[in-house]
């Protein structure tokens, strides 16, 4: 994933690109790595999104959340929750959970 919202899907053994393109609604600097767990990856912005994308297939984005300041970090996934660091908090969203309870400390 770069900026611009540019994905690539790589063969894991050859490294030949099998896809790439833009992906319209997430057009933003990206710094962080990508993250995946059960189906879907996890991007998160520069500018304080992250992008949840179904990891196969025609990589639909299924969501788009906005945090309250920037994020140079990567997100980490234990125990069933996605970690976030903002340049200003900390957040723990239940993944398990639909609802998708976040926890939020300063």
């Amino acid at each position: 994933f770069r900026s611009g919202g540019i994905a690539t899907t790589l063969n894991a053994q050859t490294g030949k690109v099998l896809k790439q393109a833009r992906l319209t609604g997430a057009l933003e600097d990206y710094y962080a790595s990508p993250i995946g767990v059960d189906g879907k990856v996890y991007i998160a912005s520069q500018h304080g999104k992250v992008v949840v994308l179904r990891a196969a297939g025609d990589w639909e984005i299924l969501a788009i959340n906005e945090f309250d300041s920037d994020i140079y970090a990567t997100p980490a996934i234990s125990e069933g929750e996605l970690y976030v660091r903002t340049r200003n908090s900390l957040y723990a969203i239940g993944l398990s959970d639909p609802a998708g309870s976040v926890k939020h400390a300063r």
